[in-house]
């Protein structure tokens, strides 16, 4: 097996599209080929049809007939045997001989003070981090897979409490950061289902808590500015079995 090219999962993708469309107009074309020729070798020439006649039988001519092998000649025959054994698992072969492997990634999903030392240090290191508008990282990580984005960051500037707290004397930093670890879509999905510029807090803690238990003292809401994603160059790749 060896590696035909590398590189990010949607070019990957359409790279191994394009192969198998040659490789499928190739192996067609041959398999055209073989079907004509098992043609050409089943038909019968004229000294074959008047042996046959004389025997009181008769040929098929003009079409793919399975009924003149036992009236051709025996090396005919067995060329046709021998292709007709080999044009179908050789389409099949050739089309299995490249192959796509796609790489995605695993990430953790951090809330983040925007005022906190972890958005400073996020700030000042832009060229492996992505800087994502609600929109960007909700449309990105709001799927399967992931194949170019790591670790996200939530950024949080408001926190919203229930009305049936009177007394609120806490700081930021009592609930944040706060990770789920092993993120996907359906957490993204569970906590951004109200509003496009908030996210339901206590579904987040409940879910990097693990629990199905929410506190009603900590905060239902959080208002997100943007996010931070930490930049990943996955090698997908498409790979052959037929060269060395």
């Amino acid at each position: 097996i060896a590696d035909l090219m590398y590189g990010e999962a949607a070019y990957i993708s359409r790279s191994s599209t394009v192969f198998h469309l040659f490789i499928n107009a190739g192996s067609t074309i041959l398999l055209s080929a073989s079907n004509y020729t098992m043609q050409v070798l089943c038909s019968p020439s004229r000294e074959d049809i008047d042996i046959a006649h004389t025997k009181g039988s008769w040929l098929d001519v003009g079409l793919l007939s399975l009924r003149n092998l036992r009236s051709i000649p025996r090396r005919r025959a067995v060329m046709w045997f021998i292709l007709a054994v080999s044009s179908i698992p050789l389409h099949l072969f050739y089309n299995a001989s490249v192959f796509q492997i796609a790489t995605f990634n695993e990430y953790d999903i951090t809330t983040i003070d925007v005022k906190s030392a972890k958005w400073n240090e996020l700030n000042s290191t832009s060229d492996t981090y992505w800087n994502l508008s609600n929109t960007d990282w909700k449309q990105i990580y709001n799927k399967k897979y992931v194949s170019e984005h790591g670790d996200l960051y939530i950024i949080i500037d408001r926190l919203a409490f229930a009305t049936t707290i009177q007394d609120f004397a806490g700081k930021a930093t009592e609930y944040m950061p706060l990770t789920i670890q092993h993120g996907n879509w359906t957490h993204i999905e569970n906590i951004t289902i109200e509003s496009p510029e908030w996210i339901r807090y206590d579904v987040f803690t409940a879910i990097a808590e693990n629990t199905n238990v929410t506190d009603p003292t900590r905060p239902i809401s959080a208002h997100v500015t943007h996010a931070w994603a930490r930049i990943v160059r996955p090698q997908s790749r498409i790979n052959s079995v037929l060269t060395s």
